[in-house]
């Protein structure tokens, strides 16, 4: 810290003519010219300011009742929004879950009819003459299903038995709970399952199956078929007095609706969570339906106890704020309700399309303004009389004050041109710091005047200068790492063509042009023995050397495996690297992929597609080509034990096959339109060389694609018979 100078040795430092001389006399007679003033304001002001404290006084309580009154209303509505919103909350994230267990269901119905060969027929039991044992599912035939079910129904319905697994996993959470879970399919029959922690078994009288429609009765079956959206049934009260609600959603079949799984669940708790009064009893709640009616309300009688009244049509302002609680707004109003002005709280909750509201009436904001205005009237009033016993001593310390100015404005001049000047030296020298390199030097930002600006400028050129060299080491860094992925990539695939000199019984070639961001597109072929030409396309997920390091594990499982197979099936061999990749895949990454095995003597193509493109073939006898027709298989390395199913086709001499991966179909032009798969089938040339037919497909992408930058890696592989 600097030491303050004694008085001769700041009196000598008014002389001469330099910058901080001029600065110490400016402002040593602005100081005294300052102190003189304010010593006159002083006292004339402690004269004055006791009459206006008195004739203010009334004045200021009542603006100040005026502040603690908007206060309260604003804490008020800030309180009852807060509550709204967390009860709001709480229902959402509830219903949500249940949400999410309908959707596993339904997804679980099309995984069971889109793979109906893998599943055995189940028999549940019928509940027409039987008991039905809680969380155990059962079979509904109404009257036309009783009298006949046609066959294919009925080995679907059986097959479809297996979604009782599934009702059990997503129904573990809600074994405590009344409830039950129903799938209905659109050709009729029903699967359900019913849930009480202290139920018995249940016998459904035959009237009751004979009446039971819910294709054309239950709500949430007609919401999902109508909309092909998650739908909810109305609010319910059960035979236990607990509340309840079905949620629903559809499954398809081949993209066509097939049917709809409901969870019908008890919701008493979430009822009780948006009733509850318990810490205000004052407080008063209604949920309101689209319709503007009140479904639930804490108040029984009056205008807001439970009512098909569509509050809209009262008349009044609570009409308007009904409007806008069902306009999906959330905000506080007020309305007269009953005679009465209260503040109302709402907002909605969206998933049942319910409206919530919070009222808690005005008078008490008033009855807490009034109290307040109480206090500050006794509060003015013994503040006036302390305030005049303050101004006398106030006066008396006024003049002993002024005695001392001189002395001290004499010192504060001399601090005051250090403060002007000094940080003009320490800016030169900031600067010099900067300029050698050191650009994460800060100047200082607490001068409030202008050099400020300058300081802060010439930061921000340090700070801009800093991240542009940390942003060419970052680029750096990462074309290192795209060039290393290239390097893996492009390192392991064949590219000596032709691959096998000497051998005229076919013609093979084989292309990758790598994106930007480097993939995990591989290529590969090798002959097995004299007679067996293995051919792979494959397209691993993800970007960078962590795909790039993926395709490598799975070209080199794949190709020892099938070196290895002595025989064994094809499938076989794909689903033992499956089960390989798939539990040496931390990073959850997958490959789609086209595995084939070329008989060079019988022309025999056995292949497994692994979720790849399907691949274009040229026949010769028919002179024309299509898209080949293959199995639906899992990708590899997304679950174990799949059970990957083979194809075969034979190849005559003259036939063609094109393999490729989805950069191909998928490159983009200009306008973000895709170079598509009919255009790629009309372009194909099979009468040219499988190096010339790539070649003419590659052409064709880079000029379609024009300037548009390559999102993906393009890769092709073209097989010609010759023999």
């Amino acid at each position: 810290m600097k030491k303050i100078p004694k008085i001769h040795n700041i009196l000598e430092s008014f002389k001469g003519n330099g910058i901080r001389q001029k600065v110490l006399r400016i402002a040593m007679s602005g100081s005294l010219l300052f102190a003189g003033v304010l010593g006159s304001v002083f006292l004339f002001g402690t004269l004055v300011i006791e009459k206006m404290v008195s004739e203010r006084g009334e004045d200021l309580r009542e603006e100040q009742v005026k502040l603690v009154e908007k206060f309260n209303e604003a804490s008020m509505e800030k309180s009852l929004l807060q509550t709204a919103a967390l009860r709001r909350d709480i229902v959402e994230a509830s219903l949500a879950q249940i949400k999410d267990k309908v959707y596993i269901v339904a997804k679980g119905a099309e995984i069971i009819l889109d793979n109906q060969s893998q599943y055995n027929p189940r028999p549940l039991p019928n509940t027409r003459g039987n008991l039905v044992y809680l969380e155990k599912a059962y079979m509904y035939y109404n009257k036309e299903l009783a009298n006949y079910t046609p066959p294919e129904v009925q080995a679907e319905w059986y097959k479809m038995n297996n979604i009782e697994d599934f009702f059990l996993a997503a129904m573990h959470d809600y074994t405590d709970n009344h409830g039950d879970i129903t799938l209905v399919s659109d050709k009729g029959y029903v699967i359900s399952m019913d849930f009480n922690p202290n139920g018995e078994p249940l016998m459904f009288d035959d009237a009751f199956l004979d009446d039971y429609d819910p294709v054309n009765n239950a709500k949430w079956f007609k919401g999902v078929k109508t909309t092909g959206k998650l739908s909810f049934s109305e609010l319910g009260v059960g035979s236990d007095g607990g509340f309840y609600i079905h949620m629903g959603a559809p499954y398809y079949h081949n993209g066509v609706f097939a049917g709809g799984v409901g969870v019908g669940i008890d919701v008493t708790n979430l009822y009780n969570e948006l009733m509850d009064t318990s810490d205000d009893e004052d407080m008063k709640i209604i949920v309101l339906n689209n319709d503007g009616q009140i479904i639930m309300s804490s108040e029984t009688e009056g205008t807001l106890k439970v009512s098909t009244d569509d509050l809209r049509l009262v008349g009044n302002d609570l009409s308007e704020a009904v409007n806008r609680m069902i306009s999906g707004e959330t905000g506080v109003v007020r309305a007269n309700v009953d005679g009465a002005t209260y503040f109302l709280a709402y907002t909605p909750i969206k998933s049942m399309n319910w409206f919530y509201g919070i009222l808690k009436e005005e008078s008490y904001v008033k009855e807490s303004a009034e109290s307040a205005r109480a206090d500050m009237l006794k509060r003015s009033e013994e503040f006036q009389n302390s305030v005049r016993h303050i101004f006398v001593t106030l006066i008396l310390i006024g003049l002993a004050l002024f005695a001392l100015t001189a002395y001290f404005m004499l010192k504060r001049a001399h601090k005051a041109a250090d403060n002007f000047v000094d940080p003009i030296e320490g800016l030169v020298e900031g600067v010099e710091k900067i300029a050698s390199g050191n650009f994460s030097h800060k100047l200082p930002l607490n001068l409030n005047n202008e050099l400020d600006k300058l300081a802060e400028a010439v930061n921000g050129m340090g700070e801009r200068l800093e991240e542009y060299m940390k942003s060419q080491a970052e680029k750096e860094r990462i074309n290192a790492e795209l060039s290393l992925a290239t390097d893996i990539q492009s390192g392991v695939l064949p590219h000596e063509f032709p691959p096998f000199p000497g051998r005229n019984d076919f013609d093979l070639f084989a292309s990758t042009t790598p994106a930007r961001e480097v993939g995990g597109d591989f290529y590969d072929f090798y002959l097995i023995d004299e007679n067996h030409l293995s051919v792979t396309i494959a397209d691993v997920s993800g970007k960078g050397v962590g795909a790039a390091l993926f395709m490598l594990i799975s070209r080199t499982m794949l190709k020892q495996s099938i070196l290895e197979s002595k025989g064994e099936d094809l499938a076989d061999i794909v689903n033992r690297v499956n089960n390989h990749l798939n539990s040496e895949n931390p990073t959850l990454m997958f490959v789609t992929a086209f595995i084939g095995v070329l008989d060079l003597r019988s022309g025999v193509l056995s292949f497994v597609n692994c979720g790849h493109n399907p691949p274009i073939i040229y026949q010769k006898s028919t002179g024309g080509s299509r898209y080949l027709d293959v199995k639906k298989n899992c990708p590899l390395a997304i679950m174990e034990d799949v059970g990957y199913e083979k194809d075969e086709i034979i190849l005559s001499s003259g036939d063609a096959l094109f393999l490729y991966t989805d950069g191909v179909t998928e490159a983009m032009n200009e306008d973000n339109e895709q170079y598509g798969e009919d255009r790629l089938l009309k372009r194909l040339k099979p009468g040219l060389t499988s190096k010339d037919m790539i070649k003419d497909v590659e052409d064709s992408i880079i000029a379609y694609r024009k300037n548009a930058m390559q999102s993906d890696d393009i890769t092709m592989l073209a097989l010609k018979a010759c023999w």
